[in-house]
């Protein structure tokens, strides 16, 4: 199988997805990743698989706090 279209590539591709479907520039993954993991990014394509898990999950996340402020019944303002 060719690397490219293996699991650690799907994923990459998922968070590329997810990054572009909040409408995260380039800029703002960088800094988003390095705030995340606590490190140095340059590119997301330098990432290996724990890290983009981790930024997966943090996507995750994100939409699960979303969705359930979305439920949250109006306050009476």
């Amino acid at each position: 199988m060719d690397e490219r279209d293996g699991p650690q590539a799907a994923r990459h591709r998922k968070l590329m997805a997810s990054a572009k479907e909040v409408g995260l520039t380039q800029e703002e993954r960088i800094e988003l990743a390095q705030y995340i993991l606590r490190r140095d990014i340059t590119t997301w394509s330098t990432l290996d698989d724990a890290q983009v898990l981790r930024l997966l999950d943090a996507f995750e996340g994100f939409h699960l706090i979303v969705e359930l402020l979305a439920q949250r019944p109006p306050s009476g303002q």
